[in-house]
């Protein structure tokens, strides 16, 4: 009986402990331990002034809580009795109540968003005096709110960076300029009536131009998008914008009436960029637009600047993708991928992790064009820059890739079997390397194998495009033509493979190079 009391004591112990491993796991899921921990020191101390001020929080408990909760920054490892101490430390005496914890974690999050808000408001000085001069407005206090006008034109005449804000900044004190007259200025004399005509024709520039530069970038965004995803054209606006809308002629307007000479040269590189896709086999339209964008990279911030030099890149890829423009066009996109490099394009203020898929076109191109010294030193210097969740598995795999290239399969065996890849288009790209390295092995089962599970993948996945999923499924009946030749002992004809050159799917040049190989005695068909 006292080793079933004893037992019947071990499930209780373990039960307690596993309802304490679930509130240590409720902690760490609080949505304000996100934010918290993007908390410099810094910001830590602040917030902390912040929250302690009536005006933004009334609740001492709040603060205690918060103060508490600081001793575990910057990791937040929660232990079991962790809940209880914190509530403990707002609630002296009471008896651990989960529901006041999770008030005080809700309580909390709103006081850091709030404090995010308004942190952000402080830094962005021209978009805080547009709230400023609606206060004033509103209280009749005109004067106040021309001479807040006057500030920040000057402050937006100090703008280089031509992007969204600074359109939408510009239209935005316009109109309070216009308010401001119309309510403290009558039109009672002709300069007025044509000032106040100017002023309103000005609102429609900056919208106009906000407008086009926007509807622009969403139009070649969804283009690229539909190069690899499949999605319905007539039902998306922005393709139905641009087939009812001669964008063409409305940009060659913006550069005719510009209001300042600065403005056309930017239209003059919009224009440029439709010129490059709608006539794209003209390739000055490409020369043209780069030439422009380099010249006048100055006036444009990062994300415009990220932004042309993607077209760039999108442009120059599809180019190649004709053999016969294949090497000149191989090394263009060379230069122009070395350009974004350089100038640290593959950041964002938001993000500052280089995009996988950059990082993916880079290496590829590089191995592509035998630059093998300076794929290395790319691979070594730029790891460092991707999602450290995603980073290990890439730094296999471009080892991986950068071995085959230099026919080190071996070496390329043992780091493709270290990676393990979510994303499709790397799993795709995995399941290329590892059946052209079983061919170059001699694995010839292993090939086939991993060939019939990669026919069900492309049928099952409903993400790929029609075009991309008849792309690898070439590549994938070219390696097994190969593979079955070679289990044959050469006592089939080559000529099916042969055939199968004229089809588009990727690594055709591994294809053709593993064809040439073949003995001209062997190829003959029998």
């Amino acid at each position: 009986m006292k080793i079933r009391a004893d037992l019947d004591i071990l499930d209780k112990n373990l039960l307690i402990k596993n309802y304490l491993r679930k509130q240590d796991f409720h902690l760490n899921n609080h949505r304000v331990i996100e934010i918290l921990k993007t908390f410099s020191k810094d910001e830590t101390v602040r917030f902390g002034e912040f929250i302690c001020s009536p005006y933004f929080n009334k609740s001492e408990k709040l603060i205690k809580f918060y103060k508490a909760l600081m001793k575990y920054y910057p990791l937040f490892q929660f232990k079991s009795y962790t809940g209880k101490r914190l509530h403990q430390t707002a609630y002296p005496g009471n008896v651990f109540n989960k529901n006041n914890i999770n008030k005080l974690f809700f309580d909390l999050l709103k006081a850091a968003e709030n404090y995010l808000k308004i942190k952000n408001f402080q830094e962005e000085e021209i978009q805080g005096d547009d709230f400023l001069r609606f206060e004033l407005q509103k209280r009749n206090l005109h004067k106040l709110a021309e001479l807040n006008i006057k500030k920040n034109e000057a402050l937006l005449n100090q703008v280089k960076d031509l992007e969204y804000d600074y359109y939408i900044n510009c239209f935005k004190l316009i109109s309070d300029k216009i308010n401001c007259m119309y309510q403290n200025k009558k039109r009672n004399n002709k300069s007025l009536i044509m000032y106040d005509a100017s002023m309103i024709s000005d609102r429609s520039r900056y919208i106009t131009f906000l407008f086009v530069t926007e509807v622009i970038r969403n139009y070649d965004n969804l283009l690229t998008i539909n190069k690899t995803y499949e999605i319905n054209k007539d039902r998306e606006f922005t393709f139905g914008l641009f087939k009812n809308t001669d964008f063409p002629a409305l940009i060659k307007y913006l550069i005719e009436n510009p209001g300042n000479e600065k403005y056309a040269d930017i239209f003059r590189i919009y224009l440029s960029l439709l010129n490059m896709f709608s006539d794209f086999e003209n390739e000055r339209h490409y020369f043209e637009y780069k030439k422009l964008l380099f010249a006048n990279l100055d006036c444009f911030a990062l994300n415009e600047k990220r932004f042309h030099a993607g077209r760039l890149v999108r442009y120059c890829m599809l180019k190649r993708a004709d053999e016969n423009n294949a090497v000149v066009f191989g090394e263009e996109l060379f230069k122009v991928y070395n350009f974004i490099l350089k100038s640290g394009l593959y950041k964002t203020i938001l993000y500052e992790f280089m995009p996988l898929e950059l990082y993916r076109s880079i290496l590829f191109l590089g191995l592509i064009l035998k630059k093998y010294v300076w794929t290395i030193k790319f691979i070594k210097k730029y790891i460092k820059f991707i999602k450290p969740d995603i980073r290990k598995n890439l730094y296999h795999f471009s080892l991986a890739e950068y071995y085959f290239r230099r026919k080190m399969y071996k070496s390329a065996t043992e780091h493709f079997h270290k990676v393990t890849f979510d994303e499709f288009i790397f799993k795709i790209d995995l399941k290329n390397l590892m059946l052209m390295c079983y061919y170059e092995t001699k694995q010839y089962e292993s090939a086939l194998s991993l060939i019939y599970t990669y026919e069900q993948f492309l049928s099952k996945d409903k993400t790929i495009s029609a075009d991309q999923r008849r792309r690898y499924k070439n590549f994938i009946d070219s390696v097994k033509k190969l593979v079955l030749y070679r289990a044959s002992a050469g006592n089939e004809s080559t000529l099916s493979i042969e055939i199968s050159l004229n089809k588009d799917f990727p690594n055709k040049d591994w294809i053709r190079e593993k064809l040439i190989e073949i003995p001209q005695k062997r190829k003959k068909a029998v």
